[in-house]
């Protein structure tokens, strides 16, 4: 029983549905249709932090970071809002921590496609 407990709060701490649906309201067809956008803008969002880190374009990366943070935040992605926020702070180019983050949040990209991915097969308010 704990351990169920510490899953269901780990899991809330990368995709809280509380917080999606307080910033969406109560409608399951409306959160899984946003949902289904914000995987494709997770997408894009990486393969423009690869572009951007590519060519050393350190507005480049902020501004989609500060993107992401958006994105993020108003379904529930805490955890990659908190990395995005990261990187979206760095005052310089420094290609060691921009990776790192950069490796950070296609972890967490990669993690929370899996959990919206279960929800929209099993949507519910839990």
């Amino acid at each position: 029983m704990i351990s169920t407990s510490l899953d269901s709060l780990n899991k809330k701490k990368h995709f809280n549905t509380d917080r999606m649906f307080r910033y969406l309201g109560q409608d399951i067809e409306t959160a899984k249709e946003i949902l289904n956008m914000v995987l494709i803008e997770l997408e894009v969002s990486l393969k423009t932090f690869e572009d951007y880190i590519f060519t050393n374009n350190l507005n480049g990366i902020k501004s989609t970071a500060h993107k992401l943070i958006g994105t993020s935040s108003s379904v529930g992605l805490i955890e990659l809002s908190n990395i995005a926020r990261k990187f979206e702070s760095e005052p310089e180019f420094d290609p060691i921590l921009i990776n790192i983050y950069f490796s950070k949040i296609k972890k967490e990209v990669n993690f929370v496609v899996q959990l919206i991915n279960n929800f929209l097969r099993y949507p519910s308010f839990s």
